[in-house]
């Protein structure tokens, strides 16, 4: 987790900003375990609730899914999806991201699926 916190605090605006603000108080090697701490508290509520990381952007966490479908290897993705729809499927499953119709990944942007859920939430 502390390695996790340091690419956090390396790439992440918000906590860059926490270990700025922890470093104030604390030795820097101390408020990087801290911040691996409040990473680790994160995660556990990403996977208990189901809730999505109130710091990530849509655009974040759809990159995130696309990714992990590639590293899934397409072929083995539940019920013939494409990545695409793979990515589409979660987001709706989180509710989130309904308005979100491309993502950038790398240097090529990729159309996504229509949502299946209305901009509030509610099935279409």
């Amino acid at each position: 987790m502390v390695e996790a916190a340091q690419s956090a605090i390396r790439y992440h605006d918000h906590w860059r900003t926490e270990y700025k603000h922890l470093c104030r108080q604390t030795a820097p090697k101390k408020a990087r375990v801290a911040i691996a701490r409040k990473l680790l508290i994160t995660v556990w509520h990403v996977l208990t609730h189901g809730e999505v990381d109130r710091f990530a952007t849509d655009e974040q966490v759809a990159c995130s899914f696309f990714a992990l479908a590639y590293k899934l290897q397409v072929k083995n993705l539940p019920d013939g999806m494409s990545a695409l729809e793979f990515t589409r499927h979660h987001l709706d499953r989180l509710d989130i991201g309904q308005e979100l119709t491309h993502i950038r990944w790398g240097s090529k942007t990729f159309k996504l699926p229509p949502s299946k859920l209305s901009p509030s939430g509610l099935a279409s």
